[in-house]
């Protein structure tokens, strides 16, 4: 349960005592991914084809910044033809990569040519996808969903954006290019692996759930 949502119950008269919030955690890797070079600033978004993902908002920024970049989108879902449409509407046919859905593994493998990880959606709690992401040691644009400012609290790790501007959107995807072009982007990634590493574990997920069992045994 994020704080957001504990503020939501908390309007609906649950006790505070009631709750307890405790992060989502994955079990990260002992050794950071070695990247594979690669020709183009690439850009995947990892999440099912629905409207509340909205790549909708992503397709049309991802056309309005105008930077030469390569996105590619894994998942399925319901929205699959309204995107292929949309790609093909806005152009961007040779540059947007509709993949499919993909396993862990061969999301890993994509990992290893992606620089940035982007997430448009309307609504999340706390997106494992982002968590694989720093794992992966590969910066976040993210739109600002359950408790991103504690999983991204920091722009060193990457971008928070309002949901649904997309005049911020424009503007995070080029300055992001820009840190490309500088070479910024896999330090980015570093500092946010080590960030969510030693607060987003499963070391640290049990050891809060463990201490929430404690507190409701007092």
């Amino acid at each position: 349960m994020t704080k957001r949502f504990e503020q939501q119950l908390l309007t609906l008269g649950v006790k505070p005592q009631r709750m307890r919030v405790i992060y989502n955690g994955i079990d990260f890797h002992s050794e950071p991914m070695t990247p594979v070079a690669h020709d183009a600033f690439t850009l995947m978004i990892v999440a099912r084809l629905h409207p509340v993902k909205d790549h909708k908002l992503l397709l049309n920024a991802f056309k309005a910044a105008d930077i030469p970049a390569v996105l590619n989108i894994v998942g399925d879902g319901p929205e699959m033809d309204h995107i292929k449409q949309q790609i093909a509407a806005l152009d961007l046919s040779d540059r947007v990569h509709l993949l499919g859905f993909k396993t862990q593994d061969e999301i890993r493998q994509l990992q290893a040519t992606t620089d940035m990880t982007v997430l448009t959606s309307q609504s999340e709690s706390f997106p494992l996808v982002l968590l694989e992401s720093a794992d992966a040691g590969i910066p976040v644009l993210t739109t600002d969903v359950g408790d991103m400012q504690v999983m991204v609290p920091s722009t060193d790790y990457g971008f928070v954006i309002p949901v649904g501007d997309q005049h911020a959107l424009v503007n995070a995807l080029q300055m992001a290019y820009k840190d490309y072009q500088a070479g910024i982007l896999p330090t980015m990634g570093a500092a946010f692996r080590a960030y969510a590493s030693e607060h987003f574990s499963i070391k640290q997920l049990q050891t809060s759930v463990w201490a929430g069992y404690q507190q409701l045994l007092q």
